[in-house]
Order: C-alpha cells, then structure tokens, then sequence
C-alpha cells in the first residue's frame, strides 16, 4: 500500500509491505528509496502526484560456471506481464547497460552472445550466455518493461577459472620406465598398452546454474 501526505515544507511517501513498514520523509522532488525485506522501492514525489515507482527485487538468484562454458538464466514473472516486453542488462541496469530485449513472446531472440526468450507457458523469461570470460561475473537483472514500475529480478553469475592440474614431464617419464621395469621383471603380469596408460593420465578437468 502507498499513501502520501505533504507540508509545505516536504512530504511523507509511506509504503508498507506484509513484513515490513517503512516510512521516509524529504523535500519535494527528491528521490526516496525505501528498503524493504524483498523490494527496493524508488519514489519520485512532485506535489500531490507519483510520477513514478520502480521495483526491484532484493532476493537473489545465483549461478556459477566455468569460463568458456555457457549459463541458462531463468526468471520468474507475476502472471500479468506475459506479453510486456522484456529485457536482460548488467548492474546499474541503465539504458546502455542493456545486453538484450524481448519484444515477442515465445521467440528466440539472439543478440551476440546472448539469447533470449520470453516463455508464455511458465511465465518466465530465460536467457542465455554463451562463451563465459571471467569479466561476465557480476550482478544481472531480469527486467519487466511495464509503463512507470520496471520490475526487475536480480541475478547473480560467477564464472570461475578452469582448474587443471599441474603436469611435470619428468616425473611422467619416471613413471613409465618404472613400468617397463617392473614388466621386465614380471613378465607373466599383463601390462596396458601405450593407448591405455595415456587415456589412464591424471587429467582431472573440473565442472560445476525470471
């Protein structure tokens, strides 16, 4: 519920929410952000009208991947907004922070390495990133391009190092003329071909998403 009061001096922007009630006062035409346990709320108050009310969801959705793989992101929407047009951009979520728009729904839409898609069936707006570098890793948003109250979800990716082992020639040397001895040695002891030590080899490549 939003209610409001003015002075002549500054106004009284209310906003309660069924956990949380917060009230803020300042001047007119000030910007009022109030924080409350799922919402941020951002209020431009002129005189007696709300200009304008833009929501963003505080809970987060987290996703890792390795670099040089690619992450599905999925948020969910309030029923409502299925034919609103939507858009994926990075923190602060400005106009040219924008990485990708969907217009229509239930169409792919690709923009570099991105790609998008508007579900009507889920209600919920997906997108993909392809070729992750470790400079993808930060906070995203999912946003609802509604008519004076954007409603954006908020996402978090970290895209982690690709971890390989360490290899040392000489000790993998070492290692294969142990066996040559040992099978000189035993000769009635079945020993792997070349092929198989090599597919044996401790590569251990490690991988770990509205």
């Amino acid at each position: 519920m939003i209610s409001q009061t003015s002075s002549a001096a500054s106004y009284i922007v209310q906003l309660t929410t069924k956990t949380r009630h917060s009230i803020l006062e300042k001047t007119k035409n000030d910007i009022v952000q109030v924080e409350a346990d799922l919402w941020d709320y951002y209020v431009l108050v002129h005189w007696n009208f709300l200009i304008c009310l833009t929501m963003k969801i505080k809970a987060e959705s987290v996703f890792t991947e390795t670099e040089g793989g690619s992450v599905d992101i999925s948020c969910k929407y309030p029923d409502g907004y299925q034919y609103t047009p939507m858009y994926f951009c990075r923190d602060p979520c400005s106009y040219s922070d924008v990485l990708i728009k969907s217009v229509k729904a239930d169409t792919f839409v690709s923009e570099g390495r991105y790609t998008a898609r508007n579900t009507l069936s889920t209600r919920s707006f997906s997108v993909t990133i392809r070729h992750l570098t470790l400079k993808d890793s930060g906070v995203y948003y999912c946003g609802v391009d509604a008519w004076g109250k954007d409603k954006l979800t908020k996402v978090k990716l970290t895209v982690s190092e690709v971890l390989r082992p360490n290899q040392n020639p000489e000790a993998t040397e070492q290692h294969d003329a142990s066996t040559m001895i040992k099978a000189t040695a035993a000769p009635t002891v079945s020993t792997r071909d070349p092929v198989s030590r090599q597919n044996q080899s401790p590569h251990n490549d490690t991988k770990y998403c509205m």
